[in-house]
C-alpha cells in the first residue's frame, strides 16, 4: 500500500509545558475556517495530551503520550485539549490535517 501522507490543512499552534497541565485551548481551524475533526500532534520530547470541551479537568501524565514520532488523532465532537509534559519542558504542536 502506497503512502500518501497528511495534508496539514491550516496553521497549528504550539505550547510550552510544564509540571502542571495546560490551559485548555481550542482544537485549531482548518482550511475551510471550521474546527479540525483530524489534527497533528508532534512533540520535541514526551508529554500527554488530553481532549474535551472548554470545561475540561487537567491533562495528566497518564492520558495519551505524544512523542516527537508525531501522531494523527481523529478529534470530531472535541473543542479543545490540554497537555503536560512528562520528562523536561516540552513543546508541543497541534495542526489541523485532512484525510
Amino acid at each position: 500500500m502506497k503512502n500518501k501522507g497528511i495534508r496539514i490543512s491550516g496553521r497549528g499552534t504550539t505550547t510550552t509545558t510544564s509540571g502542571t497541565s495546560s490551559a485548555a485551548i481550542a482544537i485549531p481551524n482548518d482550511a475551510a475556517g471550521t474546527r479540525a475533526r483530524f489534527i497533528y500532534a508532534v512533540a520535541d520530547t514526551q508529554a500527554a495530551i488530553a481532549f474535551g470541551l472548554s470545561g475540561m479537568g487537567a491533562a495528566t501524565a497518564d492520558d495519551t503520550m505524544i512523542t516527537s514520532d508525531g501522531q494523527v488523532f481523529d478529534v470530531a465532537g472535541w473543542t479543545h485539549y490540554r497537555v503536560i509534559q512528562v520528562g523536561a519542558g516540552a513543546k508541543i504542536n497541534v495542526s489541523p490535517v485532512e484525510r
